[in-house]
């Protein structure tokens, strides 16, 4: 797939959801690598649980300069499924949460239903999808490091977490 111009990297990311034909889809990153046995993981964890939105896993950063560090979440010890109500119960347990969304393999036709990677919310679009598939859905967790992030602070996420102004305009579009 190429676009004519560019698009921006949702919304050619959005294309690419509209264009997918298989029953899941990931969002890799060319220089972000993933561990052997990947992909196989995650098939195997969304096949056992077809209720499940996304499978998501620890992953580690890796800075421009090579300085790595794990970004565990710890939502499980083991494989496993999380319910919606297993996270609502969470939601009461904890201060705060997150999900690994670098780490992210998507039920396509979830991920569809719930309307793809919104563009309008920028370096958020992929935690508001991880979290709506999350509460109608669930999700599967493998509590290894199986992916590397590259962290590069000019790229869009990088720069939009530091962008108070941009960050207030789309908390705006979540709120409406």
């Amino acid at each position: 797939m190429r676009n004519e111009t560019n698009r921006g990297y949702n919304r050619t990311v959005q294309r690419a959801l509209s264009l997918a034909t298989g029953d899941y889809v990931a969002d890799i990153a060319p220089d972000d690598p993933i561990s052997p046995g990947y992909f196989a993981r995650a098939t195997e964890l969304m096949s056992a649980h077809p209720l499940a939105g996304f499978f998501c896993t620890h992953y580690q950063t890796v800075t421009l300069d090579g300085q790595a560090g794990p970004r565990p979440t710890y939502w499980r010890d083991t494989d496993g499924y999380v319910s919606p109500e297993e996270l609502f119960g969470w939601m009461d347990a904890r201060e705060q949460f997150s999900f690994p969304v670098k780490s992210c393999i998507w039920k396509r036709d979830f991920l569809l239903e719930a309307g793809g990677l919104l563009a309008r919310l920028r370096w958020d679009t992929g935690w508001f999808t991880a979290l709506v598939l999350a509460f109608r859905h669930g999700f599967v967790y493998a509590p290894d490091v199986l992916k590397t992030v590259r962290i590069d602070p000019q790229s869009m996420s990088q720069r939009g977490l530091r962008n108070l102004a941009g960050q207030k305009k789309v908390m705006h579009i979540l709120l409406k």
